[in-house]
């Protein structure tokens, strides 16, 4: 069984898809990094859910 059967074959396609493609990739974990954050500020202050300001209280309010 040829070994080339399992390799993908590249596709042809603009500088300017593979550039935004590359581009995408590279700042994917940024935007991660922002989702968590974000999620994590909604779920402390949601005022049903008293599990998070309980592990983690707030003093300064």
């Amino acid at each position: 069984m040829p070994l080339t059967k399992f390799i993908p074959q590249q596709k042809r396609m603009s500088t300017t898809v593979g550039g935004m493609l590359i581009l995408v990739s590279e700042t994917m974990f940024l935007f991660s990094m922002l989702n968590f954050v974000l999620v994590t500020r909604i779920q402390y202050y949601n005022p049903g859910d008293a599990y998070m300001r309980q592990l983690f209280p707030n003093n300064l309010v």
